[in-house]
C-alpha cells in the first residue's frame, strides 16, 4: 500500500490491539517449498474492491460507523473504481513485493465486499488464508505505549492488528497513520502499483507540487482523501 508505513498512536487501550508484523518474503519461500501452486494463484489478477464507505447513525452523542449492515454504502466507483492487481509482483534484482489485504475481498464486519464484483474463487479463498495464518505464526507483536510511533518497510513487511476493546470509549485506540518514501532508499515498483504511488507521492495541484492536509483530530469523511489526507 506505500513504502514506509508510520503508526503514531496518539491514544491506546489497556489490552489488545498491538501492530504485528510478519516478513512477506517468509511466507513466500514456505509456499514456494509446500504450496507452489497459491504463488501462481497470488501472482494472477484479483478484482479488489476499493472499500466502502460507512454512513454514520447519532448514537449517545456521537457517530456510530459500521456497526450494522445497513450502515453502509458502497464507495463512489467514479472516483474509486475496483483495482485489477496480482498480490505479489517480481520486480528488479529479483525482489518480490507484495500487496496484500484480505479486506476488498472478504470485506471487514459491516463493511461487505460490492456483491456485483466477481465473487473469489474457492482457489482464492484458500490463498489469502494461507497468507494469513502463515503471515501470524511467524508473526512478532510491537508493544506500543501513547506517543510511541513505529517505521515498517512495506515492501517487506505484512502486518495487523490484535483484536481490542475500547471498553465503550469512542477512539480511545488512536493511530495517525504515515505514508513515508526515502527516495534515496526507495525500490522499485511494479507498474501494476504506479498509479497508487502516484495518488500517495506524486504532485496533486496544477502547479505540479503536492499539497497535504494533515488531521491530527479524526473527523467524518477523512476517508474520501485518503490520498493527501493525514
Amino acid at each position: 500500500m506505500c513504502e514506509v508505513l508510520s503508526l503514531y498512536a496518539l491514544d491506546v487501550v489497556p489490552e489488545g490491539g498491538r501492530t504485528l508484523v510478519s516478513s512477506a518474503w517468509q511466507v513466500y519461500n514456505d509456499l514456494a517449498a509446500r504450496r507452489p501452486d497459491i504463488l501462481q494463484t497470488l501472482a494472477d489478477d484479483w478484482v479488489l474492491d476499493t472499500w466502502v464507505i460507512p454512513v454514520p447513525r447519532k448514537t449517545a452523542g456521537r457517530p456510530d460507523y459500521g456497526l450494522h449492515s445497513s450502515s453502509h454504502r458502497f464507495a463512489d466507483y467514479s472516483k474509486f473504481p475496483p483495482i485489477s492487481t496480482p498480490f505479489i509482483h517480481k520486480v528488479a534484482d529479483n525482489k518480490v513485493i507484495w500487496r496484500f489485504s484480505r479486506y476488498p475481498i472478504t470485506g471487514f464486519s459491516a463493511r461487505k465486499r460490492n456483491p456485483s464484483l466477481p465473487a473469489p474463487t474457492p482457489a482464492q479463498i484458500e490463498a489469502i488464508d494461507a497468507v494469513h495464518f502463515m503471515a501470524e505464526a511467524n508473526s512478532i507483536p510491537l508493544p506500543m505505549g501513547k506517543g510511541d510511533m513505529v517505521f515498517i518497510n512495506d515492501m517487506a513487511i505484512l502486518h495487523a492488528r490484535e483484536p481490542f476493546n475500547e471498553g465503550g470509549v469512542f477512539l480511545q485506540r488512536h493511530l495517525l497513520k504515515f505514508y513515508l518514501s526515502d527516495p534515496d532508499e526507495t525500490w522499485p515498483v511494479p507498474p501494476t502499483v504506479a498509479d497508487a504511488w502516484k495518488k500517495i507521492y506524486g504532485p496533486n495541484s496544477e502547479a505540479g507540487v503536492r499539497n497535504e492536509t494533515w488531521s491530527v483530530r479524526w473527523s467524518a469523511g477523512q476517508e474520501d482523501g485518503w490520498a493527501s489526507n493525514g
